[in-house]
């Protein structure tokens, strides 16, 4: 028996597995997300610890998604999830309740045609009041109240001339109760 030259090398798969995870790997691609952060105008700098803290987060994200998901699916005796597991994933899970625009109840076509001619006949029945100058905003007082009566100008003369007497002590009211007081 001869003794190998060198040591051998075991090949293992290298392709990561959906269970396994790598201390230091994330799943999306570096270059992808920087360009989706760069794509955000507010974000001038980031760099490249922040960049893959950002995928990471948002492999756990997707992941708390799609395990609520397809929790729901399971209950429904499916393997398979499907629109409606995510919508109800998140109307019942609290930390999701963020996306409940993004990721609406699921309803008939019907129903949703309905509620868009709804609101499209909404939105054109205001504009109509708009530009006839019917429609009030509600945080408005009616345009119907009285006016104001206008303040009549003070010359500021005579507001020094008065400031003049009460510094000398002098009550032009005073005086003229004290003139009425001597006629009686």
């Amino acid at each position: 028996m001869s003794a190998p030259s060198s040591p051998q090398l075991v090949e293992e798969d290298s392709a990561p597995s959906a269970t396994t995870t790598h201390k230091g790997v994330s799943v999306f691609p570096v270059a992808r997300v920087q360009r989706i952060i760069k794509a955000d105008r507010d974000v001038d700098i980031c760099s490249k610890e922040a960049t893959f803290l950002i995928s990471i987060a948002t492999e756990i994200f997707i992941r708390r998604l799609t395990d609520e998901a397809y929790t729901n699916a399971k209950l429904d005796k499916r393997k398979h999830v499907f629109y409606k597991d995510l919508s109800r994933a998140v109307q019942q899970t609290e930390s999701l309740e963020f996306l409940r625009d993004a990721i609406p109840t699921a309803m008939p076509l019907s129903s949703a045609l309905e509620a868009r001619q709804t609101k499209l006949a909404q939105k054109q029945t205001e504009e109509n009041m708009i530009l006839e100058g019917t429609l009030q905003d509600e945080d408005d007082p009616e345009t119907e109240q009285e006016p104001e009566p206008e303040a009549e100008p003070q010359d500021d003369h005579d507001d020094n001339q008065d400031d003049a007497e009460d510094q000398d002590g002098h009550d032009d009211d005073q005086d003229h109760m004290d003139q009425q007081d001597d006629d009686e």
